[in-house]
């Protein structure tokens, strides 16, 4: 059956049972051949979306409604449509014959459209690839495709390209870029100069006989409208919840290690992960021994219980409700340790003033714990030995505390409240 035929077919089984229109709801109106037929598929949607039935006379006046019944040629043509067309429970085989013809007629303007680049020396071989693309992901998709140069098409083009190494999270408004072992923050406006790349080459394929609307697609003005679309595309929307959701899964340069098996995996986009330590699981390490003999005056146990502490602080897990005091004189490895610590950890550790964890007259500002942000392990060195700590928002983080003192620091709160603390470590 030819295309013609199966679209009367479509629309006159519509027109005797509104039943079927969920069939013929997938069509698109530029899948019809027949401008009547586009006029009449666009007015049987509105019917169906303000819930008033199609039938042969809500259509009618719809279209004259529109000033469009005469284009179609009256409600004659309208009459034709269910002439000798028998209800049927089933249009999906004629759906499928106006979507295969349609897909065809696309086919064939691509093909003249990349002749015409072809018989045009100043058009690159970019410009052949990029219309061959844009056909094939419009069959794949479905989606109707917007003018070859606007900037819908060219932030189409944008995130056919870079949806592997790219995402836009909202809450953040912030770009998140895949560099092969996680997610970074596109603090260097990476982002956009891809845009202006992606633009430049749009530029360039219009040819000199094009050299205004060259000018405008490499204006600055389209760039942004690029990225700004680009924005809102499904293969680039993330949200904030999605990151780091996995506290068990540690990032290294070697890979990710699971940490309750203790697997070595090669790192992957779907992880969502954004932090990773400065070493990987491996090798030997003698200074490190040697210094851990000498700070615990060889104590196999209290090395033990230290290791301990460090793999519960790389978990990212507080189920514990552990909070970690070093103290003793000084000059005895506790800065040492944990200075270590974090700098192996990298991402995964912060420092925070001792300020903003104990009793103060003065209000503390906020972004000295907000500064912590999600990290999992919190350091904290040399408190007032005359101050009380409080206790505030330690549910996110594993804090460790280190205090030249030869007594544990007071642990109540300022309201009396006494602290739960994990151990106290005298090394």
């Amino acid at each position: 059956m030819d295309s013609l035929n199966a679209e009367c077919v479509v629309l006159g089984c519509v027109l005797l049972s509104n039943s079927v229109w969920d069939q013929a709801s997938v069509l698109r109106e530029q899948d019809f051949s027949l401008r009547a037929h586009q006029l009449i598929f666009r007015r049987m949607r509105d019917l169906a979306e303000s819930g008033h039935p199609i039938d042969m006379v809500t259509l009618a006046e719809e279209l004259g409604r529109q000033s469009e019944l005469e284009s179609i040629r009256g409600v004659e043509y309208l009459l034709s449509l269910i002439d000798g067309v028998p209800e049927r429970p089933s249009i999906a085989p004629y759906v499928r014959i106006v979507q295969d013809h349609a897909t065809r007629r696309a086919g064939a303007r691509t093909g003249e459209a990349m002749q015409r680049l072809a018989d045009d020396g100043s058009s690159s071989a970019t410009a052949l690839a990029e219309l061959a693309s844009d056909f094939a992901a419009g069959v794949v998709s479905g989606d109707p495709l917007p003018p070859r140069f606007s900037e819908e098409a060219l932030a189409l083009r944008f995130s056919r390209q870079y949806e592997g190494e790219l995402r836009y999270v909202d809450g953040w408004s912030q770009w998140m870029c895949w560099d092969g072992m996680r997610w970074c923050e596109d603090d260097r406006l990476a982002v956009f100069d891809r845009c202006r790349t992606i633009c430049r080459q749009a530029s360039a394929e219009c040819g000199d006989a094009k050299i205004r609307d060259a000018m405008k697609i490499a204006a600055a003005q389209t760039v942004a409208a690029t990225e700004r679309l680009a924005r809102s595309d499904r293969r680039h929307a993330a949200t904030i919840e999605q990151w780091d959701a996995n506290s068990w899964l540690l990032n290294t340069p070697a890979g990710t290690v699971d940490l309750c098996t203790g697997e070595l995996h090669d790192h992957r986009r779907e992880q969502y992960l954004t932090k990773i330590t400065v070493a990987g699981p491996g090798g030997d390490c003698p200074t490190w021994r040697r210094f851990l003999e000498r700070v615990t005056d060889g104590n196999s146990e209290l090395q033990a219980f230290l290791q301990r502490v460090i793999g519960y602080c790389l978990s990212g897990s507080t189920r514990e409700h552990a909070l970690f005091f070093f103290y003793g004189t000084g000059a005895n490895g506790k800065s040492v340790f944990l200075s270590t610590i974090a700098g192996l950890l990298g991402d995964y550790a912060k420092t925070a003033p001792a300020s903003a964890f104990t009793a103060s007259t003065t209000e503390q500002h906020p972004t000295d714990v907000a500064g912590l942000g999600d990290s999992f392990i919190g350091l904290v060195t040399e408190p007032d030995r005359e101050k009380r700590i409080i206790i505030v928002a330690f549910s996110k983080w594993t804090l460790c505390m280190s205090s030249a003192q030869t007594s544990p620091p007071d642990p109540r709160s300022s309201d009396g409240i006494r602290a739960e603390l994990g151990e106290h470590l005298n090394i």
